[in-house]
């Protein structure tokens, strides 16, 4: 079954196709929508397919083309909201939280990788502490707190790092950003577009250690269609909220996402 399946299921699928199908789904339903909407909703995809899928490795390789489409078409929804300084500060440290991470992936088991996912949720919770000094430091200053290069390194490395070992940079960028008092639009434009160039990055490392492959591809490509109605919804969604309301909506995410991630590594 599963070699006619193949196409749907990919290997190392732990669910028979009546539940798969809807969970991936929803995975990439969360992806675009969070991309073009509420950047780092799609934080809880790969939960989602880790829930259905035993190894991690497939999932990271099914999941990188998915996440490279919405993120041109998150960007395709705001052409001209965009921040280049901030990703231009953001992009050094980055590139080498990706070495580290390849470095990881390739050295490590598979069961590990999960603990991957814990570790960002743990990045968070420690994040999430922050927010208070991140908010004082706002607060000073009408246009927002304007990070500078070391802030924007660190941030950086700690996000390459976790977007390589799991997809799971979301959080850290969206804790990173909401600080700076972006405009809804400008922060999912600005993050659309950092993650764009960290994600294509990714592409030639995925190639290399076979975590995309022939396979991997033909079990994503029934997914892709899902990824301009959600991004389209996620880009009218946006439109339609204030400042104060879009940075509440993103701080419940992120909580959920992190209480998520950290409830999977303690429950069996």
């Amino acid at each position: 079954m599963l070699g006619r399946m193949d196409w749907i299921l990919p290997a190392g699928a732990e669910a028979d196709l009546t539940w798969y199908v809807p969970v991936a789904l929803l995975a990439a339903f969360c992806t675009g929508f969070g991309k073009a909407g509420f950047a780092g909703l799609g934080f809880l995809s790969v939960p989602l397919m880790m829930m259905v899928v035993d190894k991690a490795p497939v999932v990271l390789g099914m999941w990188l083309p998915v996440l490279i489409v919405c993120d041109v078409l998150a960007i395709s929804h705001f052409p001209n909201e965009r921040r280049w300084d901030i990703v231009g500060r953001l992009l050094p440290g980055s590139v080498v939280g990706i070495l580290i991470g390849v470095f990881v992936i390739a050295a490590i088991p598979s069961p590990l990788l999960k603990l991957g996912i814990g570790i960002s949720a743990v990045t968070f919770v420690a994040l999430q502490l922050c927010r208070s000094w991140f908010a004082s430091r706002a607060e000073r200053r009408s246009d927002g707190w304007r990070p500078g290069w070391p802030a924007s390194s660190v941030v950086g490395l700690a996000a390459g790092f976790c977007t390589a070992v799991a997809h799971a940079a979301g959080v850290i960028i969206n804790m990173f950003l909401l600080p700076q008092r972006l405009s809804p639009q400008d922060f999912v434009g600005t993050a659309a577009r950092y993650f764009f160039i960290v994600n294509t990055a990714k592409v030639p490392f995925f190639v290399h250690g076979e975590l995309i492959t022939p396979a991997t591809l033909k079990a994503t490509l029934w997914l892709l269609p899902i990824a301009p109605a959600a991004a389209w919804l996620g880009a009218r969604v946006n439109r339609r909220l204030t400042s104060e309301t879009f940075n509440r909506v993103m701080y419940v995410l992120v909580i959920v996402a992190g209480v998520k991630l950290i409830v999977d590594q303690l429950v069996p």
